[in-house]
């Protein structure tokens, strides 16, 4: 392979590569952040969500701290929080569900499982229908009675906007790759026209044209190696010029002797 051609893959496949694996580390970057701060969000909308639950039972008379009130309080609290689409959930300490704002949202999580005294809260990434959602879920403890709270939100739009943006790169890079390759392909030849320059003034005087001479261009590398190129094909000459001229002292020589004879 050309050293033109060495050079025009080496930067291509150096370049492309660098702008996909940056592009793509900024998109998982960005889906990242995305991801944490909707489970900051999630967290703290749970955080309120106890609290606010935890003052309205304490308020009550303990006569009335019990299940059947749960639906009433739940909803009294849940009225003062944001309504952005979260679904809250109460259970009692046999996991049951006493409360939730929406039905809609069906499907089984293991998240409740995880929770104890020594781990009151946790989250887990639940896909049901290609759908993504966000559970948040902590323990709480009413008048020695236990009780799990529960939110969970819909953030299947970050991974939507991942893919929008994985899409949209993709193009991006289609568009680059031809830049590129054009862009790579005027800078190489502009690199290795010296160089191919040079290769063709050494083939003609290895061809036997000894007055012909490499330009002296710049002061990089290729324009020193052509200086040292042209002072090697001065010193030929000349060894060239005095053999020739040493030949036709010795045919002179031949000549005068023979016409001596």
């Amino acid at each position: 392979m050309k050293f033109f051609w060495k050079i025009y893959f080496s930067f291509t496949i150096l370049l492309l590569l660098s702008f996909g694996l940056f592009g793509t580390w900024m998109i998982q970057l960005s889906f990242e952040k995305s991801c944490q701060r909707a489970l900051e969000e999630n967290e703290r909308e749970n955080r309120m969500f106890q609290l606010s639950f935890e003052m309205n039972m304490n308020a009550l008379d303990k006569l009335y701290r019990n299940e059947e009130i749960i639906p009433v309080t739940a909803s009294s609290v849940i009225e003062n929080l944001s309504n952005n689409g979260t679904v809250y959930r109460i259970y009692n300490s046999s996991r049951e569900l006493l409360y939730e704002n929406y039905s809609q949202v069906v499907f089984q999580n293991t998240l409740l499982d995880q929770l104890n005294q020594d781990t009151p809260c946790g989250y887990q990434l639940v896909r049901e229908d290609d759908m993504t959602y966000l559970v948040f879920a902590c323990r709480s403890v009413v008048d020695r009675q236990e009780y799990f709270l529960e939110n969970i939100k819909n953030i299947s739009d970050v991974y939507t906007e991942r893919e929008n943006y994985y899409d949209w790169y993709t193009m991006i890079m289609l568009i680059l790759a031809v830049v590129v390759t054009v862009v790579v392909f005027v800078v190489t030849h502009m690199l290795t026209r010296s160089i191919a320059s040079l290769s063709q003034t050494t083939r003609r005087f290895a061809k036997g044209d000894y007055e012909v001479r490499a330009a002296e261009k710049g002061g990089d590398e290729i324009a020193q190696l052509a200086y040292d190129f042209n002072d090697m094909a001065d010193t030929i000459s000349e060894k060239i010029d005095e053999l020739a001229m040493q030949a036709r002292r010795q045919e002179d020589f031949t000549a005068s002797f023979a016409h001596e004879l």
